[in-house]
């Protein structure tokens, strides 16, 4: 249900454009710009909807906290939360809201850069009809610390210290806790990751691995089922071949004694 994505500087740019939907031409097949309306944001006011507030934001809380100044460090991580298979369309924005609260006191709202949830993607099979593919939320944020006093910061920018395996391996029971503070009751654990973390490419290939074998299934079924019917079609035919045979057979008997009667009539 959840999958971590970290980005360094040089990425971020890209990774709010595309979420942010101002990509001319995305990529990702996936995306249905008629829905795209139906995307909504999260996040402060502050932030902006826009891929320049967005990036204005980030640069500002950048410069209030320590941290190198290369393209190569990673400066934003990112959270894709999907909606659970058992979650009603109608609890949707609260469950997407109260994951946003979970993150913040995570890492605190001031670190948030964007949060986005979609509504316009999906898996389309051959006749364009979403098959597979739920709302999910986009969750950006500066990965800050609290550190000793450096040229005048107390905090600093530092993936390795705020996202540990320890923490990594906690977020899903965490996040299920708080959902059901929250009074909201859903399975988290989808069983796509198999408990480790998976990137959004990944549960793509997955899901796409997992309609293909459904459909493979489908075709077992299918062939199976039509066999049957054949067989039954075979045995309707041979049977209707009984019939008309019996019923020839009859007719040249009785056409037959008609013409011996014929016969002795004077």
């Amino acid at each position: 249900m959840a999958a971590y994505k970290k980005h360094n500087n040089a990425a971020v740019y890209g990774v709010l454009k595309h979420n942010n939907r101002e990509t001319q031409k995305p990529s990702n097949v996936d995306i249905d710009p008629q829905r795209t309306k139906l995307n909504y944001n999260l996040a402060p006011p502050d932030r902006g909807n826009t891929l320049a507030e967005n990036k204005a934001y980030y640069s500002q809380r950048l410069d209030e906290v320590y941290h190198y100044k290369r393209d190569t460090l990673v400066t934003c991580c990112e959270w894709v939360i999907t909606a659970p298979k058992d979650l009603p369309e109608s609890e949707e924005k609260a469950f997407f809201t109260a994951c946003y609260n979970f993150f913040n006191e995570q890492y605190g709202e001031k670190n948030v850069i964007h949060c986005s949830v979609h509504c316009d993607e999906g898996i389309k099979n051959n006749q364009g009809k979403i098959v597979y593919g739920k709302p999910h939320m986009h969750y950006m944020f500066i990965p800050v610390v609290q550190c000793e006093e450096k040229h005048g910061f107390v905090e600093k920018v530092c993936c390795k210290e705020r996202m540990t395996r320890n923490h990594l391996l906690n977020i899903h029971p965490q996040l299920n806790d708080f959902l059901e503070k929250s009074g909201i009751h859903c399975d988290i654990n989808s069983g796509i990751t198999d408990g480790k973390n998976r990137s959004v490419r990944e549960l793509k290939a997955q899901t796409l691995r997992t309609m293909i074998l459904e459909r493979d299934r489908n075709i077992e079924v299918l062939a199976s089922e039509n066999h049957q019917l054949k067989c039954e079609v075979e045995k309707l035919q041979e049977k209707v071949r009984q019939l008309e045979t019996t019923r020839t057979i009859s007719t040249h008997r009785r056409f037959g004694e008609l013409e011996r009667e014929e016969e002795y009539e004077y």
